[in-house]
Protein backbone atom coordinates (compact mmCIF):
# COMPACT_ATOMS: atom_id res chain seq x y z
CA UNK A 1 0.00 0.00 0.00
CA UNK A 2 0.96 3.64 -0.49
CA UNK A 3 0.23 5.35 2.82
CA UNK A 4 0.29 9.13 3.16
CA UNK A 5 0.60 10.40 6.73
CA UNK A 6 -0.95 13.81 7.25
CA UNK A 7 -0.44 15.79 10.46
CA UNK A 8 -0.29 19.37 11.65
CA UNK A 9 2.42 18.38 14.15
CA UNK A 10 5.78 20.16 14.04
CA UNK A 11 7.33 17.08 12.48
CA UNK A 12 10.03 15.94 12.98
CA UNK A 13 10.52 18.14 16.04
CA UNK A 14 10.45 16.36 19.39
CA UNK A 15 6.74 16.53 20.22
CA UNK A 16 4.52 13.70 21.38
CA UNK A 17 2.38 13.78 18.24
CA UNK A 18 5.37 14.00 15.88
CA UNK A 19 6.98 10.99 17.56
CA UNK A 20 3.74 8.99 17.36
CA UNK A 21 3.39 9.76 13.65
CA UNK A 22 7.00 8.75 13.06
CA UNK A 23 6.60 5.41 14.86
CA UNK A 24 3.39 4.57 12.98
CA UNK A 25 5.11 5.44 9.69
CA UNK A 26 8.17 3.41 10.67
CA UNK A 27 5.97 0.44 11.57
CA UNK A 28 4.07 0.64 8.29
CA UNK A 29 7.35 0.82 6.36
CA UNK A 30 8.62 -2.26 8.18
CA UNK A 31 5.37 -4.01 7.21
CA UNK A 32 6.30 -3.41 3.57
CA UNK A 33 4.21 -0.33 2.79
CA UNK A 34 5.40 2.77 0.97
CA UNK A 35 5.11 5.72 3.36
CA UNK A 36 5.33 9.50 3.06
CA UNK A 37 4.64 12.24 5.60
CA UNK A 38 3.07 15.67 5.08
CA UNK A 39 3.54 17.75 8.22
CA UNK A 40 3.36 21.30 9.44
CA UNK A 41 6.98 21.46 10.60
CA UNK A 42 9.51 24.27 10.51
CA UNK A 43 11.37 23.14 7.41
CA UNK A 44 11.03 25.09 4.17
CA UNK A 45 7.64 25.01 2.47
CA UNK A 46 7.37 21.77 0.43
CA UNK A 47 11.09 21.18 0.79
CA UNK A 48 11.88 17.47 0.40
CA UNK A 49 13.45 16.05 3.57
CA UNK A 50 14.08 12.67 5.14
CA UNK A 51 14.03 11.59 8.79
CA UNK A 52 14.80 8.07 9.96
CA UNK A 53 14.66 6.84 6.39
CA UNK A 54 11.14 8.24 5.87
CA UNK A 55 10.57 11.08 3.37
CA UNK A 56 8.54 14.08 4.41
CA UNK A 57 7.75 17.67 3.53
CA UNK A 58 6.01 20.51 5.32
CA UNK A 59 2.97 22.53 4.35
CA UNK A 60 3.89 25.24 6.83
CA UNK A 61 4.61 28.74 5.53
CA UNK A 62 6.96 30.17 8.11
CA UNK A 63 6.10 33.38 9.90
CA UNK A 64 7.02 34.63 13.34
CA UNK A 65 4.06 36.86 14.18
CA UNK A 66 0.85 35.63 15.77
CA UNK A 67 -1.05 36.90 12.74
CA UNK A 68 1.20 34.93 10.38
CA UNK A 69 0.72 31.74 12.40
CA UNK A 70 -3.06 32.23 12.49
CA UNK A 71 -3.25 32.91 8.77
CA UNK A 72 -0.98 29.94 8.09
CA UNK A 73 -3.37 27.55 9.81
CA UNK A 74 -6.40 29.12 8.11
CA UNK A 75 -4.80 28.57 4.69
CA UNK A 76 -3.56 25.08 5.52
CA UNK A 77 -6.52 23.32 3.89
CA UNK A 78 -6.10 25.37 0.70
CA UNK A 79 -2.43 24.40 0.48
CA UNK A 80 -3.30 20.78 1.23
CA UNK A 81 -5.95 20.66 -1.49
CA UNK A 82 -3.51 22.09 -4.03
CA UNK A 83 -0.76 19.63 -3.13
CA UNK A 84 -2.96 16.52 -3.08
CA UNK A 85 -4.23 17.49 -6.51
CA UNK A 86 -0.64 17.21 -7.82
CA UNK A 87 0.42 14.07 -5.95
CA UNK A 88 -0.10 10.44 -6.94
CA UNK A 89 -3.17 9.12 -5.15
CA UNK A 90 -2.35 7.11 -2.02
CA UNK A 91 -4.15 3.92 -1.05
CA UNK A 92 -4.57 5.12 2.53
CA UNK A 93 -4.46 8.57 4.09
CA UNK A 94 -3.43 8.35 7.76
CA UNK A 95 -4.38 11.61 9.47
CA UNK A 96 -3.86 13.06 12.94
CA UNK A 97 -4.31 16.35 14.75
CA UNK A 98 -6.21 18.09 11.96
CA UNK A 99 -8.33 21.20 12.19
CA UNK A 100 -11.99 20.50 11.47
CA UNK A 101 -12.08 22.22 8.07
CA UNK A 102 -9.10 20.11 6.97
CA UNK A 103 -10.77 16.93 8.20
CA UNK A 104 -13.96 17.77 6.29
CA UNK A 105 -11.92 18.24 3.12
CA UNK A 106 -9.89 15.04 3.68
CA UNK A 107 -13.06 13.00 4.19
CA UNK A 108 -14.46 14.27 0.88
CA UNK A 109 -11.13 13.73 -0.92
CA UNK A 110 -10.96 10.12 0.29
CA UNK A 111 -14.60 9.45 -0.61
CA UNK A 112 -14.25 10.81 -4.14
CA UNK A 113 -10.94 9.06 -4.81
CA UNK A 114 -11.71 5.75 -3.06
CA UNK A 115 -8.85 6.24 -0.60
CA UNK A 116 -8.93 4.65 2.84
CA UNK A 117 -9.02 7.19 5.68
CA UNK A 118 -7.48 6.43 9.06
CA UNK A 119 -7.64 8.99 11.87
CA UNK A 120 -5.52 8.73 15.00
CA UNK A 121 -7.66 10.11 17.85
CA UNK A 122 -5.64 10.81 20.99
CA UNK A 123 -7.69 13.19 23.11
CA UNK A 124 -10.98 14.71 24.14
CA UNK A 125 -10.88 17.93 26.09
CA UNK A 126 -12.61 18.72 29.38
CA UNK A 127 -14.34 22.07 29.95
CA UNK A 128 -12.27 22.64 33.11
CA UNK A 129 -9.12 22.88 30.98
CA UNK A 130 -10.28 26.23 29.59
CA UNK A 131 -10.97 29.62 31.14
CA UNK A 132 -14.29 29.81 29.31
CA UNK A 133 -15.14 26.18 29.98
CA UNK A 134 -17.48 24.58 27.44
CA UNK A 135 -17.81 27.93 25.65
CA UNK A 136 -14.16 27.94 24.63
CA UNK A 137 -13.63 27.53 20.88
CA UNK A 138 -10.86 24.95 21.40
CA UNK A 139 -13.16 22.77 23.46
CA UNK A 140 -16.01 23.14 20.98
CA UNK A 141 -13.85 22.22 17.98
CA UNK A 142 -12.50 19.02 19.48
CA UNK A 143 -15.92 18.05 20.86
CA UNK A 144 -17.49 18.55 17.42
CA UNK A 145 -14.71 16.57 15.76
CA UNK A 146 -15.14 13.56 18.03
CA UNK A 147 -18.94 13.64 18.14
CA UNK A 148 -19.75 14.53 14.54
CA UNK A 149 -16.84 14.42 12.07
CA UNK A 150 -15.33 11.13 13.22
CA UNK A 151 -18.06 8.78 12.06
CA UNK A 152 -18.54 5.44 10.28
CA UNK A 153 -16.81 6.76 7.15
CA UNK A 154 -13.50 6.98 9.03
CA UNK A 155 -11.38 4.13 10.40
CA UNK A 156 -10.21 5.26 13.82
CA UNK A 157 -7.20 4.45 15.99
CA UNK A 158 -8.16 5.16 19.60
CA UNK A 159 -5.41 5.83 22.11
CA UNK A 160 -7.53 4.73 25.10
CA UNK A 161 -10.32 2.34 26.07
CA UNK A 162 -12.57 5.35 26.68
CA UNK A 163 -12.25 6.50 23.06
CA UNK A 164 -12.38 2.94 21.73
CA UNK A 165 -15.62 2.23 23.57
CA UNK A 166 -17.13 5.53 22.44
CA UNK A 167 -16.34 5.03 18.75
CA UNK A 168 -17.32 1.36 18.87
CA UNK A 169 -20.66 2.52 20.23
CA UNK A 170 -21.04 4.68 17.11
CA UNK A 171 -20.43 1.58 14.97
CA UNK A 172 -17.04 2.88 13.83
CA UNK A 173 -14.20 0.57 12.86
CA UNK A 174 -11.67 1.28 15.60
CA UNK A 175 -8.68 -0.29 17.30
CA UNK A 176 -7.02 0.69 20.59
CA UNK A 177 -3.32 1.51 20.39
CA UNK A 178 -1.79 3.40 23.35
CA UNK A 179 1.25 5.66 23.38
CA UNK A 180 4.11 4.05 21.48
CA UNK A 181 7.84 4.04 22.02
CA UNK A 182 10.97 2.52 20.57
CA UNK A 183 12.44 0.64 23.51
CA UNK A 184 15.83 0.39 21.79
CA UNK A 185 16.27 4.18 21.64
CA UNK A 186 16.74 4.78 25.37
CA UNK A 187 19.41 3.23 27.57
CA UNK A 188 18.78 3.10 31.31
CA UNK A 189 21.04 5.37 33.40
CA UNK A 190 21.33 3.85 36.87
CA UNK A 191 22.20 5.73 40.05
CA UNK A 192 24.38 4.14 42.72
CA UNK A 193 24.14 6.69 45.53
CA UNK A 194 21.72 6.68 48.46
CA UNK A 195 19.93 9.93 47.58
CA UNK A 196 16.58 9.26 45.89
CA UNK A 197 16.01 11.64 42.99
CA UNK A 198 12.40 12.48 42.10
CA UNK A 199 11.54 14.23 38.83
CA UNK A 200 8.76 15.87 36.89
CA UNK A 201 8.73 17.41 33.41
CA UNK A 202 5.81 19.30 31.96
CA UNK A 203 4.13 22.64 31.65
CA UNK A 204 2.17 24.06 34.57
CA UNK A 205 -1.42 23.77 33.46
CA UNK A 206 -4.68 22.10 34.17
CA UNK A 207 -3.88 18.47 33.39
CA UNK A 208 -1.15 17.50 35.83
CA UNK A 209 -2.11 18.26 39.43
CA UNK A 210 1.17 19.74 40.63
CA UNK A 211 -0.74 21.56 43.36
CA UNK A 212 -1.51 18.21 44.99
CA UNK A 213 2.12 17.14 44.74
CA UNK A 214 3.37 20.36 46.30
CA UNK A 215 0.92 20.12 49.18
CA UNK A 216 1.94 16.50 49.73
CA UNK A 217 5.61 17.46 49.75
CA UNK A 218 4.92 20.00 52.48
CA UNK A 219 3.43 17.22 54.63
CA UNK A 220 6.49 14.95 54.54
CA UNK A 221 8.67 15.63 57.61
CA UNK A 222 11.73 17.59 56.52
CA UNK A 223 14.12 15.35 58.44
CA UNK A 224 12.95 12.39 56.33
CA UNK A 225 13.87 14.27 53.16
CA UNK A 226 16.99 16.27 53.97
CA UNK A 227 20.09 14.54 52.65
CA UNK A 228 17.96 11.64 51.39
CA UNK A 229 15.86 13.11 48.59
CA UNK A 230 16.11 15.58 45.72
CA UNK A 231 13.26 16.91 43.59
CA UNK A 232 13.83 18.09 40.02
CA UNK A 233 11.17 20.05 38.13
CA UNK A 234 11.57 20.78 34.42
CA UNK A 235 9.08 23.12 32.80
CA UNK A 236 8.39 25.43 35.72
CA UNK A 237 10.21 27.99 37.84
CA UNK A 238 10.49 28.50 41.59
CA UNK A 239 7.96 31.33 41.32
CA UNK A 240 5.40 28.98 39.80
CA UNK A 241 5.80 26.38 42.55
CA UNK A 242 3.40 26.54 45.46
CA UNK A 243 6.03 25.61 48.02
CA UNK A 244 7.40 27.00 51.24
CA UNK A 245 11.10 27.73 51.53
CA UNK A 246 11.94 24.60 53.54
CA UNK A 247 10.50 22.19 50.98
CA UNK A 248 11.76 24.31 48.08
CA UNK A 249 15.32 24.00 49.40
CA UNK A 250 15.21 20.35 48.31
CA UNK A 251 14.05 21.23 44.81
CA UNK A 252 15.75 22.33 41.61
CA UNK A 253 13.61 24.24 39.11
CA UNK A 254 14.88 24.35 35.52
CA UNK A 255 12.14 26.19 33.67
CA UNK A 256 11.54 25.24 30.05
CA UNK A 257 14.30 23.24 28.39
CA UNK A 258 14.85 21.55 25.02
CA UNK A 259 13.62 17.96 24.86
CA UNK A 260 17.13 16.47 24.79
CA UNK A 261 18.17 18.36 27.92
CA UNK A 262 14.92 17.44 29.66
CA UNK A 263 15.53 13.80 28.90
CA UNK A 264 19.09 14.01 30.21
CA UNK A 265 17.86 15.34 33.57
CA UNK A 266 15.01 12.86 33.89
CA UNK A 267 17.26 9.90 33.09
CA UNK A 268 19.22 10.75 36.25
CA UNK A 269 16.07 10.46 38.38
CA UNK A 270 14.85 7.38 40.21
CA UNK A 271 11.11 8.16 40.07
CA UNK A 272 8.83 10.60 38.28
CA UNK A 273 5.42 11.97 39.32
CA UNK A 274 2.08 11.99 37.52
CA UNK A 275 -1.18 12.99 39.22
CA UNK A 276 -4.36 13.72 37.30
CA UNK A 277 -8.08 14.00 37.93
CA UNK A 278 -9.02 10.46 36.93
CA UNK A 279 -12.69 11.33 36.42
CA UNK A 280 -12.07 14.22 34.03
CA UNK A 281 -12.80 13.47 30.37
CA UNK A 282 -9.29 14.52 29.27
CA UNK A 283 -7.76 11.97 31.66
CA UNK A 284 -10.11 9.17 30.58
CA UNK A 285 -9.79 9.84 26.85
CA UNK A 286 -6.08 10.52 26.59
CA UNK A 287 -3.05 8.48 27.54
CA UNK A 288 -0.15 10.23 29.31
CA UNK A 289 2.87 10.24 27.00
CA UNK A 290 5.20 11.13 29.86
CA UNK A 291 4.27 7.86 31.57
CA UNK A 292 5.57 5.78 28.67
CA UNK A 293 8.60 8.04 28.20
CA UNK A 294 9.50 7.62 31.86
CA UNK A 295 9.19 3.84 31.84
CA UNK A 296 11.15 3.62 28.60
CA UNK A 297 14.00 5.31 30.49
CA UNK A 298 13.62 2.72 33.23
CA UNK A 299 12.07 5.22 35.63
CA UNK A 300 8.98 4.03 37.56
CA UNK A 301 6.24 6.53 38.33
CA UNK A 302 4.56 7.64 41.52
CA UNK A 303 1.02 8.23 40.30
CA UNK A 304 -2.69 7.70 40.62
CA UNK A 305 -4.54 5.60 38.08
CA UNK A 306 -6.05 7.44 35.12
CA UNK A 307 -6.77 6.48 31.52
CA UNK A 308 -5.76 2.81 31.03
CA UNK A 309 -2.75 2.90 33.35
CA UNK A 310 -4.19 0.23 35.67
CA UNK A 311 -3.80 -2.23 32.81
CA UNK A 312 -0.03 -1.83 32.87
CA UNK A 313 1.15 -0.48 36.23
CA UNK A 314 1.06 -2.28 39.56
CA UNK A 315 1.87 -0.91 42.99
CA UNK A 316 5.39 -1.65 44.25
CA UNK A 317 6.07 -3.76 41.19
CA UNK A 318 6.77 -1.36 38.31
CA UNK A 319 5.25 1.77 39.89
CA UNK A 320 4.11 3.32 43.16
CA UNK A 321 0.35 3.78 42.99
CA UNK A 322 -1.52 6.28 45.13
CA UNK A 323 -5.03 5.02 45.88
CA UNK A 324 -6.30 8.59 45.66
CA UNK A 325 -5.00 12.09 45.02
CA UNK A 326 -5.39 13.07 48.67
CA UNK A 327 -2.24 14.90 49.70
CA UNK A 328 -1.77 12.63 52.72
CA UNK A 329 -1.86 9.56 50.46
CA UNK A 330 0.68 11.09 48.06
CA UNK A 331 2.92 12.04 50.98
CA UNK A 332 2.75 8.45 52.25
CA UNK A 333 3.87 7.22 48.81
CA UNK A 334 6.93 9.47 48.93
CA UNK A 335 7.76 8.22 52.43
CA UNK A 336 7.30 4.62 51.28
CA UNK A 337 9.81 5.13 48.48
CA UNK A 338 12.37 6.59 50.90
CA UNK A 339 12.25 3.35 52.87
CA UNK A 340 13.33 1.27 49.86
CA UNK A 341 16.89 0.06 49.47
CA UNK A 342 18.88 0.95 46.36
CA UNK A 343 18.60 -2.69 45.31
CA UNK A 344 14.80 -2.60 45.59
CA UNK A 345 14.65 0.65 43.61
CA UNK A 346 16.85 -0.80 40.86
CA UNK A 347 14.63 -3.89 40.62
CA UNK A 348 11.55 -1.70 40.25
CA UNK A 349 13.29 0.33 37.56
CA UNK A 350 14.14 -2.82 35.63
CA UNK A 351 10.50 -3.89 35.74
CA UNK A 352 9.36 -0.46 34.52
CA UNK A 353 11.67 -0.75 31.51
CA UNK A 354 10.42 -4.28 30.88
CA UNK A 355 6.84 -2.97 30.84
CA UNK A 356 7.80 -0.34 28.25
CA UNK A 357 9.34 -3.04 26.06
CA UNK A 358 6.42 -5.46 26.37
CA UNK A 359 3.45 -3.09 26.34
CA UNK A 360 4.41 0.04 24.40
CA UNK A 361 7.17 -0.76 21.93
CA UNK A 362 5.78 -0.03 18.47
CA UNK A 363 6.90 -3.42 17.14
CA UNK A 364 4.39 -5.11 19.46
CA UNK A 365 1.57 -3.62 17.37
CA UNK A 366 2.73 -4.84 13.95
CA UNK A 367 0.07 -7.54 13.67
CA UNK A 368 -2.64 -5.24 15.04
CA UNK A 369 -1.86 -2.47 12.56
CA UNK A 370 -1.47 -4.88 9.64
CA UNK A 371 -4.87 -6.44 10.30
CA UNK A 372 -6.47 -3.02 10.79
CA UNK A 373 -5.13 -1.69 7.47
CA UNK A 374 -6.32 -4.75 5.57
CA UNK A 375 -9.86 -4.42 6.93
CA UNK A 376 -10.57 -0.72 6.41
CA UNK A 377 -14.22 0.15 5.96
CA UNK A 378 -13.53 3.60 4.51
CA UNK A 379 -12.13 2.39 1.16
Amino acid sequence: MRILFLTTALYPEETAMAHRVYLFAKLCKELGHEVYILSNGKTGYLEEKEYGGIPYKSLKVNGTSAAARYLGMKLYTRRLRKLLGRMDKPDVLFASDLENDSLVYVKEYCRQNHVGLVYDCVEWYSPEEFDRGADDSGFKKKDYQNRVLLDETVDIISISSYLHDYFSGKNCHTVRIPVLCDSTETVMDRSTNNVVRFGYAGSPGRKDRLDLLFRALERVPHDLLEGKAEFHFVGLTREQAQLGDEAASLCTFYGRLPHAETLRILKQCDFTFLFRDAQAVYAKAGFPTKCVESMNCGIPLILNYSSDLAMYLHDMDNAVVAESTDEAVIAACIEKVLQLSRQEITAMQMRAKQTACEAFDYRRYAETVDEFLHNLRSV
